[in-house]
């Protein structure tokens, strides 16, 4: 008897929980994060029109396309990606500025879960083994809160069902934006041998998914790349959220 009246209890519990979410909802409704219309059902963090709007890239080949490119060199890249091109005025960039700047981790977290989604149809993770976002030196994320990089992983993983590591590439070094650092030739300067791996026997063997926001010249993913090619049977991929159209 006791256990019926448990799951009586707990079953009550789940209805209450589902009805004030419900109510939550009514009063304060889910927004797409770039026109401000109210989601409908099964949207999440973009409206279906504005998801459709995104500069997507028409990269057919996800093995060997301009953003594969641009690691050209880097053996144990096996894939790349962006799920949008990123141009300066448009008014989707506006998804990268919240994520980092106005605290929006929710956001970044669908972004995530809806990444997850597309790219699955084109069975972008096959293969792959866990995901890694790129790190934030330790005193950019307690000025910032989070990790930008991380929420997206967290979305992801749960679209995917793949496992995240946050601890074992980092960042040994503060450096400054990469936004504000325009040539090409000081975003490297200001990135390499930052990244470092605690425990390269970890990875050995796997196949790992670096995963960032934005990709422009490619100086931060290679600085992680260069960080863990020399693990033993590495496969390394990388996934931004967006990526310039040019390096």
């Amino acid at each position: 008897m006791n256990a019926v009246k448990a799951i009586k209890t707990n079953n009550k519990a789940i209805k209450i929980k589902a009805w004030g979410r419900a109510l939550f909802d009514l009063f304060f409704p889910k927004r797409c994060a770039l026109c401000g219309h109210i989601l409908q059902e099964g949207e999440e963090a973009l409206c279906l029109q504005c998801l459709a709007e995104l500069p997507r890239p028409l990269w057919n080949d996800l093995g060997d396309n301009p953003m594969r490119q641009r690691f050209y060199g880097l053996k144990q890249l096996n894939r790349a990606t962006a799920f949008f091109l990123y141009h300066r005025d448009g008014a989707h960039v506006q998804l990268v500025y919240k994520m980092k700047y106005q605290g929006r981790k929710d956001l970044a977290a669908a972004i995530g879960r809806v990444m997850g989604h597309v790219l699955s149809e084109a069975h972008f993770f096959e293969g792959i083994d866990l995901i890694v976002p790129v790190p934030l030196h330790w005193r950019r994320q307690q000025q910032r809160g989070y990790n930008q990089s991380e929420e997206m992983a967290k979305g992801l993983a749960a679209t995917t069902g793949l496992p995240i590591d946050c601890h074992n590439l980092i960042r040994i070094r503060p450096t400054n934006s990469q936004a504000q650092t325009l040539l090409r030739h000081e975003r490297w300067n200001n990135i390499k041998w930052s990244m470092k791996l605690k425990q390269p026997e970890a990875y050995r063997g796997k196949h790992v998914l670096l995963l960032d926001d934005v990709c422009t010249t490619g100086a931060t993913l290679t600085a992680c790349i260069e960080a863990l090619q020399e693990v033993e049977n590495i496969t390394i991929s990388a996934l931004t959220l967006s990526a310039t159209e040019r390096s």
